[in-house]
């Protein structure tokens, strides 16, 4: 039997090698990154919540009030199950981070392994899987704050996989965990089923249909509908139980009640856009331009046109069909947010964009042109080295949107990737730590969202809103140093918060610096 020589085996794996050894530098790098952001209270609103809903459902919730533990994140998710598990484990915010980073360093090496299977070719692989594990809108979804989004991509890609192979079994294994994973992945999937009927009714043209081929995309299309159906009755059902006293679904905490945010406008969005469509993308475009310049220009040409770049030129309209949900938010709904890659909307475009661009690229290298699978292959890598190095580079400098706390806080990822702090920031960090443990273990807290993953593991914790006034809590963490810890206390609510002292019977137990602690008298 001849002996293969470890150079050779090298040789013939250098895009696995590089691509296991990038993700392991990124896991680690991005592991401590993910704790020091953690421990020197950097984390956003959504790491509170959820670490609070997790622990209050493994711990605290009404038996009767079933359909709330498929809340996660304030939306429905049958996928978060899991999570709780995890949770009820390890019950620390940490667990959440943590788990939400290998999420999203899986989605990367499918992405890669998916990419280098279908196009037969590891240059392409190893481009879709830079542009993905480095780009901006991958790290929001892993930085500063959690999501239910990070449950998405990876379910997403394999539904595509597996549709791609005809794989009976695995395929309706990862469409039901993808229609599990959020709400919101209902329309995305909904949109990758349209998306694939394109490309099958295109296909039929080429001569590369199949009936299997039409079946799979219907069924997605069909399981998609019947999702959006399911989430409705369960979110109305939750909605009505909330405000019905005699619901086991009153108790739940006012932060941990399903509220979908800017979802609650989809009906009002979609009816002005239908009556005035041209009127409605001006009205937003506009909107864009002059505060959001920076952003649209990398969500644009970088994000979608960078790794779905060759779908869009080869492929536009399965291309546009499959990205359509975040390009309704952006431009039909006309939320800002969804032009951030530093917020969790990205995370409705960047799998999508990937299935885009392979299919794009099988597409042209089936065909007998100037572009041959080496020539896309290089063409690839060079929108991953501007997606992940230049891109990134440019939006950190000139980025328009410093007033958004997910933005600012990207805009000093030079100083946070470093891992480093000054002297005042790590005697803040101890003043907190030092006031949270003055507070017992289950007592109610009213307190600033950077600090409640730090205390979510108790029965009553609420952060500073227009509903904070009926919540009596008794003790109140708040601390006024914006520079130190990242917007701490938002104008409106540092109003709120002093107008609750000036009403209630509240005395300092501690103060130090701009932190104080108060107790219920």
């Amino acid at each position: 039997m001849e002996t293969v020589s470890p150079m050779k085996i090298v040789r013939a794996r250098w895009a696995v090698i590089l691509v296991l050894a990038i993700a392991a530098l990124y896991t680690t790098y991005f592991s401590l990154a993910v704790s020091y952001f953690y421990s020197s209270f950097h984390e956003g609103a959504d790491t509170g919540l959820s670490a609070y809903g997790l622990y209050y459902n493994t711990h605290f919730l009404n038996p009767n009030a079933y359909l709330q533990h498929l809340v996660f994140d304030q939306h429905v998710s049958f996928d978060s199950l899991l999570v709780q598990l995890a949770y009820l484990l390890v019950p620390s915010a940490m667990t959440v981070l943590e788990l939400q980073l290998i999420f999203q360093v899986f989605a990367a090496l499918l992405v890669f392994l998916i990419a280098r299977d279908l196009t037969k070719n590891d240059f392409i692989g190893l481009a879709l899987f830079v542009a993905f594990i480095l780009n901006l809108g991958n790290l929001g979804l892993i930085l500063a704050d959690t999501h239910v989004e990070f449950l998405i991509t990876a379910f997403y890609l394999l539904t595509f996989y597996f549709y791609m192979k005809r794989s009976v079994v695995p395929f309706a294994v990862s469409l039901a965990l993808l229609l599990g994973s959020a709400d919101v992945s209902a329309l995305m999937a909904l949109m990758l089923g349209i998306g694939l009927l394109a490309y099958e009714l295109l296909g039929k043209f080429q001569g590369r249909t199949s009936t299997v081929s039409w079946w799979f995309a219907i069924s997605i299309v069909a399981g998609s509908a019947v999702a959006i159906l399911g989430y409705g009755w369960i979110t109305a059902s939750l909605a009505s139980g909330y405000v019905s006293a005699s619901s086991a679904y009153s108790s739940v905490p006012i932060v941990l009640r399903v509220t979908n945010g800017a979802q609650t406008n989809v009906g009002p969005s979609f009816g002005s856009f239908l009556k005035n469509p041209v009127g409605v993308l001006a009205s937003n475009i506009n909107t864009y331009l002059q505060g959001y310049k920076t952003d649209l220009i990398y969500s644009l040409l970088l994000v979608v046109l960078g790794i779905g770049g060759v779908a869009m030129f080869f492929d536009p309209i399965v291309a546009l069909l499959l990205i359509s949900p975040w390009l309704a938010g952006a431009f039909i709904m006309g939320n800002p947010a969804f032009l951030l890659p530093t917020q969790e909307y990205f995370g409705y475009v960047l799998g999508p964009a990937v299935c885009a661009a392979i299919i794009g690229i099988m597409l042209r290298s089936g065909r007998k042109g100037i572009w041959q699978p080496k020539a896309i292959g290089l063409t690839a890598i060079g929108f991953a080295l501007v997606l992940s190095v230049i891109g990134p580079a440019v939006y950190l400098l000139t980025s328009s949107s410093v007033s958004n706390y997910h933005t600012a806080t990207v805009g000093n990822l030079p100083k946070l990737l470093t891992l480093s702090s000054n002297s005042s920031q790590r005697e803040a960090y101890l003043r907190l730590d030092y006031m949270i443990k003055q507070v017992p273990k289950n007592a109610s807290l009213l307190t600033d969202f950077f600090i409640m993953p730090h205390v979510a593991n108790r029965e009553y914790l609420d952060t500073f809103s227009d509903k904070a006034f009926s919540f009596k809590a008794e003790y109140i963490l708040v601390d006024l140093n914006r520079s130190a810890n990242q917007q701490v206390c938002l104008q409106e609510n540092c109003s709120i918060f002093y107008n609750m002292i000036a009403g209630a019977n509240y005395t300092v137990l501690i103060q130090n610096g701009t932190a104080t602690l108060y107790r219920k008298s």
